[in-house]
C-alpha cells in the first residue's frame, strides 16, 4: 500500500476469493479530501513500480451530500454511467440502475440488506435474483465468509455496495471507503489513525469501539453519541488510574474529566454535520482536551517518580509550571466556543486545575 502526503491511501494490492487473483486499486481525493476517482485493474502478482494501466477501469464518484448517488466509468476511452443509487440515508442503499462490467447490459435491482446494512441480495423487476452480483456471508466486522471468485467478469454486476452498505471497489475483497479513512473487513481495523484523535476513543484503529453489531462508523470518526463519550471517558478514566497516587481516590476523578471531555468533542462532532475539515468550534474543544491531556500526562509522571531521583524537586517544578501553563491554554481555548460549551469546560477546566494545585502544595510540604 501506499498513501498521499496527506495520509490517504493512494494505492493498494489486495488479494480476491480467487486465491492466484489480485486487486490493484489507486485513489484520488478532491479538495475536501472525499474520494473521488478510483482506478481498478486485476493481476497474478505485483510488479515493482506497478501502475495503471489505461485499459482498466476508471471510476468517477459523483456525491449527493455524503453519498455516492452516481458512477461514471471510463474504460479504454469510452465513457458510460455506470451505477445510478436510490439511498434512504448514510450508507443505506435501497435500489439503483447498475451495469455489467462490460457495460454491455443494463437494468434496474433492488438491494436487500442484512441488520448491519451489508447488501446481501440483488432482486430484479421480475422478482428473482440476479445471480451476476455476487454476495456472501460476512462475519461482524465485515470479512467475508465462503466468497469465491473475482467478481470481474464482463457479465458480472458490481454494485460496489459492500459492509454496511458502504462503498467498496471490489467485489471479492478489498477496502471499505468511510469517507475519512479505509476499513479493512479482514483485520476489523482502519487503516490509517482516527482524524479525530482521541476524541473517537482511545484505540486510533479500532472500528465502532469493538462493537460492529450494536454501532457503525459511516464516517471513519467515531461511534455514536452517547457511546463516543462513554467510551472516551472510560479511556480517561484508565489515564486517571495511573495519577490515583497524586491524590488517593482523585485519579479516576481526574481521568473522567479528561476522558469526558475528549468524549465531548466526539459528542460535538458526531452530533453536527459531520465534514472533512473539523469547525474552529470543535478545533477549540479539541484543543481543551489536548491541554487537559498534558496535565495527565504530568501528573502521572509526578506519581511514577523515584523518589530517590536527586532531581526529583527540580523536574516536579517545571512540571507544575507546564501544567499551569496548559490550563492557561485549556481556558484561552474555551473562549473560543458558544457560552452555553464555555461554561460546560471551564467547570471541567477547573476541576483539573484543582488537581494541578494540589499537586503544587504536596510539593512546597
Amino acid at each position: 500500500m501506499s498513501y498521499s502526503a496527506k495520509g490517504q491511501l493512494f494505492f493498494a494490492m489486495t488479494p480476491t476469493a480467487d486465491a492466484v487473483n489480485w486487486d490493484y486499486n489507486w485513489h484520488w481525493y478532491n479538495g475536501a479530501g472525499l474520494r473521488v476517482v478510483t482506478h481498478m485493474q486485476g493481476g497474478t502478482a505485483y510488479v515493482p513500480g506497478l501502475t495503471w494501466n489505461p485499459a482498466g477501469n476508471r471510476t468517477y464518484y459523483v456525491y449527493d451530500g455524503s453519498d455516492v448517488s452516481m458512477t461514471l466509468v471510463r474504460a479504454s476511452g469510452n465513457w458510460r454511467i455506470h451505477q445510478r443509487f436510490l439511498t434512504g440515508g448514510v450508507d443505506q442503499p435501497l435500489a439503483g440502475w447498475f451495469s455489467n462490467n462490460s457495460g454491455s447490459s443494463s437494468q434496474a435491482l433492488v438491494l436487500v440488506t442484512d441488520e448491519q446494512g451489508s447488501v446481501r441480495a440483488a432482486v430484479k423487476a421480475d422478482g428473482t435474483r440476479e445471480g451476476n452480483a455476487a454476495y456472501f456471508n460476512r462475519s461482524p466486522f465485515g470479512s467475508m465468509e465462503g466468497a469465491s471468485g473475482t467478481g470481474a467478469g464482463s457479465t458480472a454486476t458490481n454494485t460496489e455496495t459492500g459492509y454496511t452498505g458502504a462503498s467498496s471497489p471490489n467485489s471479492t475483497g478489498g477496502f471499505t471507503y468511510l469517507r475519512n479513512r479505509w476499513y479493512d473487513p479482514q483485520t476489523g481495523r482502519f487503516l490509517t489513525q482516527d482524524p479525530i484523535g482521541l476524541a473517537g476513543g482511545v484505540n486510533l484503529y479500532s472500528y465502532a469501539g469493538g462493537n460492529p453489531v450494536a454501532f457503525s462508523d459511516p464516517f471513519g470518526l467515531c461511534i455514536p453519541w452517547p457511546a463516543c463519550a462513554v467510551a472516551a471517558a472510560e479511556g480517561g478514566a484508565e489515564i486517571g488510574a495511573a495519577i490515583g497516587t497524586v491524590e488517593p481516590g482523585g485519579g479516576n476523578t481526574l481521568g473522567g474529566v479528561i476522558g469526558g471531555v475528549v468524549g465531548f468533542v466526539g459528542a460535538t462532532i458526531t452530533a453536527g454535520v459531520i465534514v472533512h475539515e473539523l469547525s474552529d468550534r470543535q478545533k477549540a474543544i479539541q484543543g481543551v482536551a489536548g491541554q487537559l491531556g498534558v496535565v495527565a500526562d504530568h501528573l502521572s509522571r509526578f506519581a511514577n517518580l523515584d523518589p530517590n531521583d536527586p532531581e526529583g524537586p527540580n523536574k516536579k517544578r517545571d512540571w507544575v509550571k507546564d501544567m499551569r501553563r496548559a490550563i492557561n491554554n485549556a481556558y484561552k481555548a474555551a473562549r473560543r466556543v458558544g457560552r452555553r460549551t464555555a461554561e460546560d469546560l471551564r467547570r471541567q477546566i477547573g476541576e483539573a486545575a484543582e488537581k494541578v494545585e494540589k499537586a503544587a502544595q504536596d510539593l512546597q510540604q
